[in-house]
């Protein structure tokens, strides 16, 4: 029996030819990043990201309210959320992120987390540092209780480098170095 795709957009159309491989998952958040990079090169066209690593990265720097709702769902796991990221990618020439980057911290290696409850906090991280290079540096922003005593301990875990741990009042500052290459 075949299926009617008349209706549907070529995206669309591909996710239901795709939606039983084993590595959609992986395609959709690579989808997603190809969208964010067309962002970025409209916005930053003399500095964009090439990759969607990078792409993703960059997004999850940006201040919460500029994200699509759910947004770390979708890169976290982006099956639960296929239909919402095709859609996503299918709008994405109508994204505009250009007044939030102008004081944006996505481009100068910040992240803001403070406000952002575990394990929502560490997954961001985990992002954001995918899209570094190997031994960039970033600067993190957490509340004090579980999420200084959590992201860190799940930074080193990965084999990243904490190289500073100060409190700032009421939240605290964590300097994080990506891992280096392991060859």
């Amino acid at each position: 029996m075949r299926k009617n795709y008349s209706s549907k957009t070529p995206l669309q159309k591909w996710l239901a030819v795709n939606s039983t491989s084993p590595n959609l998952g992986e395609a959709l958040r690579t989808l997603l990043g190809h969208a964010w990079v067309g962002i970025f090169r409209r916005t930053l066209p003399k500095n964009p990201p090439f990759s969607p690593e990078k792409a993703i990265s960059m997004a999850m720097q940006l201040p919460e309210e500029t994200l699509p709702d759910g947004f770390l769902l979708w890169v976290s796991q982006p099956l639960l959320y296929a239909e919402a990221i095709i859609s996503f990618c299918e709008n994405s020439e109508f994204v505009n992120v250009s007044s939030f980057l102008l004081s944006s911290a996505a481009e100068k290696g910040s992240l803001n987390l403070r406000g952002v409850r575990c394990p929502l906090n560490a997954i961001r991280v985990k992002v954001v540092l995918e899209g570094l290079s190997p031994d960039e540096e970033l600067e993190i922003l957490l509340d004090d209780g579980a999420p200084i005593e959590n992201v860190p301990q799940a930074l080193v875990a990965e084999g990243h480098s904490v190289l500073l741990r100060e409190k700032k009042g009421d939240y605290w500052l964590l300097r994080v170095r990506k891992r280096g290459n392991t060859k």
